[in-house]
């Protein structure tokens, strides 16, 4: 897990959708995190809140890893009060995993579109709908 030497997550204030958005498994400089951030801080009434965290998938079994990730992203919303957590994994070799995970009676866990990185327009359109889909 990512728990050691932290500073505690921070509460979000509610008036507005807050979305966390984690750092990026395989973006070692953060690269990838930014270009999403910057993608989706376009979003009219979003609360884009980067956080220092890691969901990681690791193990032999992809389901059950991204099964356990949703848990783990549950408790940064439940800690902060956000409405939703984007995390996963950078592209790497054409393979990426970014994953969206809502506050619990705010929608259900999903997987982004794989065209997200690839397709900014597509991209930023899927996470409207999520975001819509949500509300």
């Amino acid at each position: 897990m990512d728990t050691h030497f932290r500073k505690p997550l921070q509460p979000v204030p509610g008036d507005r959708f807050s979305l966390l958005v984690a750092r990026l498994e395989g973006d070692r400089d953060g690269v990838k995190r930014r270009e999403l951030i910057r993608e989706i801080e376009s979003l009219p009434g979003l609360r884009v809140v980067p956080i220092d965290r890691i969901v990681l998938l690791g193990g032999w079994d992809v389901d059950a890893a991204i099964l356990a990730g949703h848990d783990q992203a549950r408790r940064y919303v439940a800690q902060t009060g956000a409405s939703a957590v984007i995390w996963g994994t950078a592209p790497k070799e054409g393979v990426r995993s970014l994953h969206w995970t809502p506050a619990p009676g705010a929608g259900r866990d999903r997987e982004v579109p794989h065209d997200f990185w690839s397709d900014k327009v597509g991209g930023t359109g899927a996470l409207v709908a999520n975001f819509e889909g949500a509300r």
